[in-house]
């Protein structure tokens, strides 16, 4: 992250593509989520449209996943906080 909040985007897309490896090898989804939402926001900073696109879909499908695993009560106190 402070590779990302000093501009030098290539540097943090690199670590975040390892942090993801990771993630996917210790099945941390909620990692994963917040990892591809990084790499498409650096994506679409950067005019990788597509690349973007791309992860923010899978961060979105992957999020789907732990929120269907979640209680009715539990997604409600998600959406309060």
């Amino acid at each position: 992250a402070v590779l990302y909040n000093l501009g030098q985007y290539q540097k943090a897309l690199e670590h975040f593509n390892q942090a993801l490896a990771i993630s996917k090898q210790v099945n941390n989804k909620a990692g994963e989520v917040k990892i591809l939402n990084n790499i498409g926001y650096i994506s679409l900073l950067t005019g990788k449209h597509q690349e973007a696109t791309k992860n923010l879909k899978a961060a979105i499908e992957t999020s789907e996943l732990l929120r269907d695993k979640l209680s009715d009560v539990d997604k409600i106190s998600i959406i309060d906080t």
